[in-house]
């Protein structure tokens, strides 16, 4: 018989034992181990599904908590909702909360007055009627509601809402944001993180209500046939192993685990439909097995030593010992393969040490990712770099998932490495991550799958390199080119071309945009009195100021000396930028201590106002325009600011004057 023979016979008798051994396994004992099993999982899956659920609500109200701190809702709160007219519309909201989606995609997203009445939804239709959510059962204020049914469309639908209030300028609860989310989303969560066949899940919330498929209907849990049975039974002094009983003469066993709120997470285990065994003739494969071993242990005996020779050599092989070799003087074709063996494993050996060698001498770090044996290994360099140590050479365990990139990477990273793992080719990317000091820096990843000859991929190869250097300084003269050096302002080629680029985005989006000419009075007077040192502190105080008034609404640069520009977006009113300016106004005149004096310094400024389409179509006539504006302030006292009239480029009147300042005082040039 031929070895090809010898071998399938031998595989088919291996393949038979255990299936015949597991039979004979006496059923009683089996049955008991299995039923221990499923009630670890099922205590297991039922925390971890409680345990989604709270991140499911802890994630929500992260983001109503942005959305009702948020500068707009304030205003909103600021205005509307301390007494908004009658018939208000609630037209700019709606398209704020139509913008706003939060997470998990909410069915519909309201700000509710104090009276009930929707002031605001992402369903313009509700705008100005009493809210049909508003009097849903809710454990606080700021909380979430029990379950009710909702109508989504024609079709009613389980659904909760999370509610957070919204607080005025002097600290009135005003209203509230209620966002309605389908119970859907509880049920996909659970799901994907504890999905198993023999275990079934009910989520109640703190009213102990529950909802059962189709998930278009509510109940009270009490009211459930199957939750009866056991639903008195648990309580706060349930055993760890939660509680076993029989329903439809199935055993069960039921754990409930707390999540967040009052909700809980009730799940079911079917411990016969997790640990089916059959009935089978103990006695009968108990024979059987013996025949079939007797049989095995003869033929073994008879014609596969020469396997169990190959055997023993792949193991010492794969355990190191590179100089073993297989007899070759072994008769027939036994000992064609034993030479065929020892020629492929002496250039295995040779190509191996040729490889790793190259990898050992080189910074670069050389990795490779075994689909097959689902491995990666990296060469001696990695370590010599960074403090990640993997604690296994598999998959789940390498750099490829527990490796933690920068923060502004980490996205990125994951979905190339994503891509590359399933249908990418290839990979190339620059990441940061913490070397051996705890410091991050730069590196390049490229890799690139391998297939065999039917295509399938068996590995993939790659190289990280460290790019910090080479990065770090591409950045310092981007930085440089690109920030004033001493405010980190942009600097005015910068600054020109940003305000080019955002004109075009706020015409798309039909915004106010305006441009802020200013210019700091009397700056010589610091530099003269003072020393350099403390005029570049003016300086980068009027910096710090310019940016911390625009942020979020726009941006700022210097233009040279004690010349500032600052842009705005995004305002509805022409006297929101009149505000603007007067906020620079006024902090630049409270003051600052200077470190290199150790005196309080007060700087007066003035401000030329220009807006997009009034005053120009273009960044220079913007500028050009406020730059005038200033000039007029200038010279009629400073310390203020105006507006470019569109009918007289000069500026003929000048808009919110503070205390003139005497020039023959100031000496300002």
């Amino acid at each position: 018989m031929k070895i090809k023979d010898t071998l399938a016979v031998v595989m088919i008798l291996c393949m038979l034992i255990p299936l015949i051994m597991t039979a004979a396994f006496d059923t009683n004992y089996l049955e008991e181990y299995e039923h221990s099993v499923c009630i670890r999982r099922n205590r297991s899956y039922s925390q971890a599904a409680a345990n989604a659920i709270s991140t499911v609500f802890s994630d929500i109200f992260s983001s109503m908590s942005a959305l009702a701190s948020s500068r707009t809702i304030k205003s909103y709160a600021d205005t509307v909702l301390s007494g908004a007219p009658e018939d208000y519309s609630g037209q700019d909201m709606n398209e704020l909360l139509g913008v706003f989606s939060g997470v998990y995609n909410p069915i519909d997203v309201q700000i509710i007055g104090n009276d009930g009445v929707v002031r605001a939804s992402t369903k313009k239709e509700l705008t100005g009627t009493l809210s049909n959510i508003y009097t849903i059962g809710c454990d606080t204020e700021n909380g979430v509601s029990y379950l009710f049914v909702h109508m989504s469309g024609d079709a009613p639908n389980a659904a909760f809402s999370v509610r957070r209030l919204i607080y005025n300028s002097d600290n009135d609860a005003v209203g509230m944001i209620c966002a309605v989310y389908s119970y859907n989303i509880l049920r996909e969560t659970v799901d994907k993180v504890a999905s198993e066949d023999y275990i079934r899940y009910i989520i109640t919330d703190g009213a102990g209500n529950m909802v059962r498929f189709p998930y278009n209907s509510v109940r009270v849990a009490d009211s459930d046939a199957e939750y009866k049975i056991f639903g008195s039974t648990l309580s706060a002094a349930d055993p760890d192993d939660g509680y076993d009983y029989t329903y439809e003469l199935k055993p069960r066993n039921v754990f409930i685990a707390d999540a967040t709120h009052g909700w809980k997470v009730i799940s079911i285990a079917d411990l016969y439909e997790f640990g089916k065994t059959k009935e089978s003739n103990v006695t009968r494969t108990i024979l059987l097995a013996i025949v079939f071993s007797a049989l095995i242990i003869v033929f073994v005996n008879m014609h596969l030593i020469p396997i169990s020779e190959i055997s023993e050599f792949l193991d010492k092989k794969r355990k190191g010992n590179v100089l073993l070799h297989l007899p070759e003087k072994a008769p027939g074709e036994i000992g064609a393969i034993y030479r065929n063996f020892n020629d492929l494993f002496d250039k295995l050996a040779g190509s191996e040490l040729r490889y790793r060698k190259i990898a050992e001498m080189t910074d670069n770090i050389v990795f490779e990712i075994n689909f097959r044996k689902k491995t990666v290994t990296m060469s001696n360099s990695f370590n010599r770099k960074f403090s990640f140590r993997p604690e296994s050479e598999s998959i789940e365990e390498s750099f490829l998932y527990k490796w933690h990139p920068h923060k502004n990477d980490s996205v990125r990273f994951r979905e190339d490495i994503d891509n590359i793992l399933t249908k990418g080719e290839k990979l190339e990317g620059e990441y940061r991550f913490k070397d051996l000091y705890g410091e991050f820096c730069w590196v390049k990843i490229k890799a690139e799958k391998l297939r065999d000859r039917e295509n399938d991929p068996y590995a993939i190869v790659g190289v990280i390199v460290d790019i910090d250097k080479e990065k770090r300084s591409e950045m310092h003269l981007i930085k440089q080119a690109t920030y004033d050096n001493l405010t980190q302002l942009y600097n005015r080629e910068t600054f020109i071309k940003m305000l080019s680029d955002d004109i075009d985005i706020s015409v798309k989006r039909n915004s106010l945009a305006a441009v802020m000419f200013i210019d700091l009075d009397n700056f010589k007077f610091f530099n003269d009195h003072y020393g350099h040192a403390c005029g570049d502190e003016v300086l980068r105080f009027t910096a710090e100021t310019i940016r911390d008034i625009t942020s979020g609404h726009g941006f700022g640069g210097r233009f040279g000396g004690d010349e500032f520009v600052a842009y705005l977006n995004g305002c509805k009113l022409a006297e929101d930028v009149g505000v603007r300016a007067g906020e620079i106004i006024e902090i630049l005149g409270s003051g600052f201590i200077s470190a290199s004096t150790g005196q309080k310094l007060t700087i007066t400024c003035s401000i030329g106002i220009a807006f997009y389409g009034e005053n120009g179509t273009s960044s220079s006539e913007l500028i050009a325009a406020a730059d005038r504006a200033m000039y007029k302030i200038k010279k009629s006292g400073k310390s203020a600011y105006s507006y470019a009239r569109p009918d007289d480029p000069q500026i003929s009147e000048i808009e919110n004057t503070a205390t003139p300042i005497d020039p023959a005082e100031t000496g300002d040039d």
